[in-house]
């Protein structure tokens, strides 16, 4: 049996004379005999005479040196190399000194277990040493990279990138790979993914990596190109195309619940689920349904004190003699079942029933997740009502998750209310444009069970319904909806009904409360109708709309992609988008206190989402659309630097300047 080893290099003079004597010193297992083939890239050094020196000085080895006529890339040498191989297994080792040939034999021992035709060696499992080195190359590498292939592959691979994979001979040699460069690495995967019952192993393996001035050549134009390759590789050979959006709901869920676990549900974290206003949308579930105690007065002790000021806040308010909770009440509802199962969790557990221990805090996260979802899914079924390709919503949804605020408020503050308002009226969204497309009384219902918690949860939020005209697509088409909608009494007063009850859940809690039927529970905010702060909303260093979620204004521009009439699409979409603006920029505190970046607009991303998806439904052909692309994925992986800037502490939630933003890159 032999196992042929290639070594593609370009530039190496320094260190291949080095890995050479620890290729040449493995005795491998199994009987295996080595053959050793070099590909030289055409290196601008002396890397070609130091192999034939060395070659020249170790006759009695089987090695080879094939000198590429001029530079074509790592996958280009590999392609050489597999080509001249003559043995029955193969394995890929880089020039440099990152990987330990010793490890072969980690490699070989499934092989020859009769378990495996493929072998990766991971980086990332395992206890072998490894060398602590770029953060966001493992970011990219493990989390990015790795797990999108996994989604195409159907795989579980923790280390696609790895450079140490063996392959059987006659696997590899089928593949028709195309890659020169970097993309190797995804491609070569994807293809032998498929290949007829392929048995695929994985084991751990240490790592030396190097610094780029110790010679590392891959850089992050490699990874964008990784992600072209793992969809060109993949997408067309695989049932993803017809299912792309709800692949991409799954995964978004998959990674917010892995995140959330190791950012929020570990050590002193989960005491932290709880910030800000998000303390008095929860207060509800524990004055309802353990204490029984509207009034809270299981907040003090017998003397008036507080007993936990941390999680009290400054959300209750004497209003009329009564302490009166200063939030509204709809994210508690949507958030009863959960706070039920974590009362189970935390009984069945030992933990204190009291509301705030951590089973209570982690169904907080997992109820967050799951309207989430709702949101997604409505936002799905949206975009396919507007005839939105299956991969652009898949981008959509990638976008209006990652590439914005959504994310942060969706796992790192899990009970503020943007992500309930988002879910709410992306089911609004959805149910009214059912209904001016065909229209059916059950979308009429969820057209006010939609509305009725949008406005529980926030009721400044119902200036949604003037987005009617624009989901109709063109003013006949709207004054059609209009005169069908109220010539239908019955599911009108059914519908009027169902929504009075919902918003009625407010009233009676306030009567419990105080007694009143309605109370102004923002006593000393208010609205300044005259002096909205328009610029700043939108564009300050301080919070703006478009410097901190650019993503949006990507959105509001395919508005002039739309069909029909083009006029009517940027009036009733620009003046919705007016409208909103001036409402949240009259708000007294139009930042909106300490956040990130300004997450009122989280709840109306669902519209805003319409001309995005519209626009990367155009044919990714054209030129435009493929910079517009670009564009989107710069500011995607930008909000996952912002993101992770702040939850680190180094971008100011209230106090942003010019200065400070430009520092933190």
């Amino acid at each position: 049996m032999k196992l042929s080893i290639i070594i593609p290099a370009y530039n190496e003079a320094k260190t291949i004379h080095l890995i050479l004597d620890r290729v040449l010193a493995v005795n491998l297992i199994g009987g295996f005999e080595k053959e050793i083939i070099l590909v030289n890239d055409c290196s601008k050094d002396a890397t070609a005479e130091v192999i034939e020196k060395y070659i020249a000085e170790h006759p009695g080895f089987d090695m080879r040196l094939f000198n590429q006529p001029f530079n074509q890339g790592k996958g280009a040498a590999l392609h050489k190399g597999i080509e001249l191989a003559t043995g029955d297994y193969l394995i890929i080792q880089d020039a440099d000194l990152e990987y330990d040939p010793e490890e072969y034999n980690l490699l070989l021992a499934p092989i020859l277990r009769g378990e495996a035709d493929v072998v990766y060696g991971s980086r990332f499992m395992g206890g072998n040493p490894h060398r602590v080195l770029f953060f966001w190359h493992t970011i990219g590498n493990k989390f990015v990279l790795t797990t999108m292939s996994n989604l195409f592959t159907n795989l579980n691979l923790t280390d696609m990138e790895t450079c140490y994979k063996m392959f059987r001979s006659d696997i590899i040699k089928s593949l028709d790979l195309k890659e020169k460069r970097f993309g190797f690495e995804p491609e070569v995967t994807a293809k032998m993914s498929r290949f007829p019952k392929v048995r695929v192993y994985e084991v751990g393996i240490s790592y030396y990596g190097r610094t780029y001035e110790e010679g590392k050549k891959i850089g992050w134009k490699d990874g964008f190109r990784a992600i072209y390759c793992i969809l060109k590789y993949n997408i067309r050979h695989t049932k993803f195309v017809r299912y792309a959006s709800s692949f991409m709901i799954a995964l978004i869920m998959l990674m917010s619940l892995l995140i959330m676990n190791n950012n929020r549900w570990k050590g002193d974290a989960v005491n932290r689920t709880l910030l800000s206003d998000s303390k008095g949308y929860y207060a509800y579930l524990p004055a309802m349904w353990l204490y029984f105690d509207m009034k809270y007065g299981f907040f003090f002790d017998e003397n008036g004190n507080k007993k936990d000021p941390d999680y009290i806040n400054n959300f209750l308010y004497h209003n009329d003699g009564g302490l009166v909770n200063k939030y509204y009440s709809g994210v508690a509802v949507l958030q009863t079942p959960f706070f039920w199962l974590g009362t189970c969790a935390a009984w069945i557990g030992g933990y204190d029933v009291d509301g705030y221990s951590p089973p209570f805090m982690i169904f907080v996260g997992i109820g967050t997740l799951f309207y989430l979802m709702i949101g997604l899914i409505f936002l799905r079924k949206l975009l396919l009502s507007w005839q939105a390709t299956e991969l652009a919503i898949a981008a959509v949804l990638l976008l209006i998750f990652s590439g914005t605020n959504l994310m942060y408020y969706s796992i790192w503050e899990p009970c503020m209310s943007h992500v309930f308002s988002f879910a709410a009226i992306a089911a609004f969204l959805y149910f009214t444009r059912m209904a001016i497309l065909d229209y059916k009384p059950t979308y009429i219902y969820g057209i006010a069970t939609a509305l009725g918690i949008t406005m529980l949860i926030r009721p400044t939020n119902g200036v949604i319904v003037l987005a009617l005209p624009f989901l109709a697509g063109s003013g006949a088409r709207f004054i059609a909806f209009l005169r069908r909608f109220f010539s239908f009494r019955k599911e009108l007063f059914i519908g009027a009904g169902i929504f009075l009850l919902i918003v009625f859940i407010q009233s009676l809690l306030w009567i419990l409360q105080n007694g009143k039927v309605y109370n102004w529970t923002y006593l000393d905010e208010f609205f300044n109708w005259s002096d909205p702060q328009i610029v700043n909303i939108l564009i300050s260093y301080k919070k703006g709309l478009f410097v901190y979620t650019p993503v949006i204004l990507i959105a509001l521009i395919g508005v002039f992609s739309m069909k029909g009439k083009i006029g009517y699409n940027i009036i009733t979409f620009l003046g919705f988008f007016f409208v909103v603006t001036y409402v949240l920029s009259s708000w007294h505190s139009w930042y909106y206190g300490g956040s990130l970046g300004l997450r009122a607009y989280i709840d109306f991303f669902p519209l805003f989402a319409i001309p995005l998806g519209i626009l990367l439904s155009k044919s990714p052909r054209k030129l435009l659309n493929m910079v517009v692309c670009i564009v989107l994925a710069v500011f995607l992986f930008f909000n996952i630097f912002l993101t992770d800037r702040y939850v680190k502490g180094k971008v100011s939630c209230d106090g942003m300047t010019k200065e400070l933003f430009w520092d933190m890159f």
